[in-house]
């Protein structure tokens, strides 16, 4: 008997552990349950997001499928005019190819030559699509040059290095504004015609020019124009004592112009081929826009201080 009690009761305390187990593990077995169908769905949740969620911003002019896409304000962004006396130039006033590209509305970095207009119709269309980005074709804008300004003691001045092309015979000259910018860069394995290999980084590339619809202002100041190359440089004297006292200082080169064309169009591509000894190869994009050049101004890049400035107009 007292062994059947014994037995029963051992039995009664294994059950009750049991329930127990049960009881304590349940909540956190229903807890999890919850959290990993909640983490699921979130993640489900993203992804559709990431699926049907907004394009991301678009990188660069590209061209669009779809022709003369509709034109919109651009209302959040005003271009920044410069009065010719100013001292000072404002850090947001001087527009090199990133900012510039933020004064064009998404609507017309699409824009391009519909196969069935004429070019009369083309450039029309392209005048007024540029009224829309707020630039008056009677102010003047400080545009950056792709250019850094090296003193040169033996001619008396500055020396500014191959930043426009053209001849003097030419309507209109291409200055390169700063600075190009990289869209994607990757490295791949090559090996040239004797076997030997090499890692190429190529990069994707765009840049902007401005055409320069008064060339005689800015050749004026060219002292190498070859009949090789339609590359030449531009030298602004400087006394040099007064170069000597900017020599702390940064200093850029800005060309106020009155922009025509604000528009930027396609205008070719640049290809550079990679060698065994130089393992880089690269694939630009031109893009282009219309100005009257009317000065040329020195000024510090930190403080914007306008340190000289040179007059393009005869």
């Amino acid at each position: 008997m007292f062994r059947i009690l014994r037995f029963t009761s051992i039995l009664a305390i294994v059950i009750l552990a049991g329930c127990a187990d049960l009881l304590g593990s349940y909540p956190y077995s229903y807890s999890r349950q919850p959290q990993q169908q909640s983490a699921a769905a979130e993640l489900a949740r993203l992804r559709g997001n990431i699926m049907r969620g907004p394009s991301p911003p678009t990188i660069g002019f590209q061209v669009s499928e779809h022709q003369n896409p509709p034109i919109k304000t651009n209302k959040d962004k005003h271009p920044i005019s410069v009065s010719p006396s100013a001292t000072q130039l404002p850090l947001d006033a001087i527009y090199d190819f990133k900012a510039f590209k933020k004064l064009v509305p998404r609507s017309l970095r699409n824009f391009e030559k519909d196969e069935f207009e004429t070019k009369d119709e083309f450039l029309a269309r392209r005048a007024a699509a540029g009224s829309v980005m707020g630039f008056n074709p009677e102010a003047l804008y400080a545009l950056k040059l792709r250019a850094t300004p090296l003193y040169n003691a033996e001619k008396g001045g500055y020396s500014v290095h191959s930043i426009c092309k053209g001849f003097p015979t030419f309507d209109q000259i291409y200055c390169e504004m700063a600075d190009r910018l990289t869209l994607s860069s990757k490295k791949y394995s090559a090996s040239n015609s004797y076997g030997a290999g090499t890692t190429v980084r190529s990069d994707s590339r765009e840049m902007m020019e401005a055409a320069v619809k008064s060339p005689s202002a800015i050749t004026t100041w060219a002292y190498r124009i070859s009949d090789t190359s339609d590359s030449f440089d531009i030298f602004l004297r400087q006394d040099a004592s007064e170069a000597r006292a900017l020599k702390d200082k940064t200093i850029n080169i800005a060309l106020i112009s009155q922009i025509s064309e604000p528009v930027p169009f396609v205008a070719g591509e640049d290809y550079t081929e990679a060698t065994y000894l130089k393992p880089y190869e690269s694939f630009t994009k031109i893009y282009r826009i219309g100005i009257y050049a009317k000065q040329l101004w020195l000024y510090d890049a930190k403080s914007g201080r306008v340190l000289k400035k040179y007059g393009l107009e005869r």
